[in-house]
């Protein structure tokens, strides 16, 4: 089974996915980078987790890259794969959305601490001119 030594990109920022991988031990960071090569981390991945199932499931390239922090083994999963769990083990279901909804918490937090520290006029910007990270790198 193929892993990912530390430091190793997972998968890049924009790349579009039909898999996403799910890693029974490790740590994988989730960032997103600037054009300008600047980084902010948005996420730490630990044990029993999985990572660029939005892009498997709705088709956009991968908003963040994924790069394992520690040797980390991975199953990838197609949809095809996945739905097939589903219908044998319908509780694996729940686990999944639960995970996903945790993830989505994250990054409200984040935006909400990121739009509390913004001065109102920047603010009024964003609701202006909604921002899409789902769009791809030019």
């Amino acid at each position: 089974m193929k892993s990912y030594e530390p430091a190793k990109i997972i998968f890049p920022q924009g790349e579009g996915r039909k898999y996403f991988c799910s890693f029974e031990k490790g740590h994988i960071q989730l960032s997103i980078f600037e054009k300008n090569g600047s980084e902010k981390i948005i996420a730490i991945l630990e044990n029993n987790t999985f990572a660029g199932e939005y892009a498997a499931f709705d088709g956009y390239p991968c908003f963040a890259t994924a790069t394992a922090l520690e040797k980390s083994p991975p199953m990838s999963s197609t949809q095809a794969k996945l739905h097939l769990l589903l219908r044998a083990y319908p509780g694996v279901a729940f686990l999944l959305i639960a995970t996903i909804i945790g993830k989505i918490r994250l990054f409200v937090l984040q935006v909400k601490d990121l739009s509390f520290s913004l001065p109102p006029c920047v603010v009024q910007v964003f609701r202006r001119y909604p921002i899409c990270l789902c769009k791809t790198w030019e």
